[in-house]
């Protein structure tokens, strides 16, 4: 049977679990929110002001072209999110970022999910002190810095979790279509935007 899990981590003590959740969740949240913010900002500079949403968001922004080019751009953003849920296709839009964790004799094992834009949004785990690593895959060689023993081992735990019940997990959701609208900077941007306006109007 071949077992690829080439990122994954073990907690070291179990009794930080609730902590790990919290902290993970949070500084994920802030990851997810500054990918966000460099895509409405990118989007925003490439927006179509011929099209009908264009001008359809320029009238919902009083006329301001900025705060317009932002509203379309947040609106194709979250219309791309939406549109490829579901999809088995990669996407610049899988804005879903998770870890799962799956038990084993007392023990916490994790898989952090996120690709494409959101590749990088659980990159810190690598540092948390609380994790080691626990990676395995059996279809290449083990890495040189492990030992057989211990990498046979670890091979040993994955497939008991297999063979225990893969779909047996809790999962830290960081960012998913149902939370969203929590993580969307849209309106803390044009806010930005507003405040920005009001104080350069009083110079």
């Amino acid at each position: 049977m071949s077992t690829k899990v080439y990122v994954a981590y073990r907690l070291k003590q179990s009794k930080d679990i609730w902590p790990f959740v919290r902290d993970t969740r949070r500084r994920g949240e802030e990851n997810v929110k500054k990918v966000l913010r460099v895509l409405h900002t990118t989007f925003s500079e490439n927006v179509d002001t011929a099209s009908k949403g264009y001008a359809n968001a320029l009238k919902f922004s009083d006329g301001n072209e900025a705060r317009a080019r932002l509203k379309v751009a947040s609106e194709a953003i979250r219309e791309g999110y939406r549109a490829q849920l579901g999809r088995m296709e990669r996407s610049i839009f899988d804005f879903d970022v998770s870890v799962a964790i799956r038990e084993h004799k007392g023990r916490m094992y994790l898989i952090p999910h996120c690709d494409m834009m959101m590749r990088d949004a659980l990159k810190f785990l690598a540092r948390d002190r609380r994790l080691e690593n626990f990676a395995y895959w059996n279809n290449t060689d083990q890495p040189k810095r492990i030992s057989r023993r211990e990498w046979d081992a670890r091979g040993e735990i994955w497939d008991a979790l297999d063979a225990s019940g893969w779909g047996d997990y809790v999962t830290i959701i960081v960012c998913d279509w149902s939370k969203f609208y929590m993580l969307d900077p849209w309106l803390d941007m044009t806010r930005e935007m507003i405040r920005k306006e009001k104080a350069a109007s009083r110079l």
